[in-house]
């Protein structure tokens, strides 16, 4: 539960625990992240978007949540990464549009190319927000945390 009770005799308020429920949204983008990374170019019926769409709109939160306990410079870097990376997904699209000028349909054509070059950087930029949430200790502890 995310809220903890105060003593009865002493108040009868609660008090907010918003880290448990941040915690829950973290281990949600983490799945959804791994699951998306699992056929980056499928297109998910669930989110009715490619994979590659919601594995970067995944990142975007997740790095969202991590971001205020960030140093200036990890925003900076964060930031800079994040706002290259959607402007490349944006010029650069893994899947273009294409009309048949026979059939007059449109079709939805994958660019290998641009596959490659995007799924190196959403690497990149998921490993830099697992990197902070590391640093940060947004993860699990490790056997070289104090404390185990």
């Amino acid at each position: 539960m995310a809220y903890q009770n105060y003593e009865p005799e002493t108040s009868m308020s609660s008090k907010f625990n918003a880290g448990i429920l941040q915690m829950e949204r973290l281990h949600d983008l983490q799945a959804l992240i791994n699951k998306a990374n699992s056929n980056l170019t499928a297109f998910n019926l669930e989110y009715n978007i490619y994979n590659y769409e919601l594995l970067l709109a995944s990142l975007n939160s997740l790095y969202q949540e991590v971001r205020p306990k960030l140093k200036k410079e990890e925003r900076i870097a964060g930031d800079l990464f994040r706002f290259k990376l959607m402007k490349a997904m944006e010029e650069y699209p893994i899947h273009e549009d294409k009309k048949d000028i026979i059939t007059k349909k449109t079709n939805s054509i994958l660019n290998k190319s641009n596959l490659q070059v995007h799924r190196r950087y959403l690497i990149e930029y998921e490993s830099l927000i697992r990197d902070m949430m590391d640093k940060h200790s947004f993860n699990s502890p490790t056997e070289d945390d104090e404390g185990l």
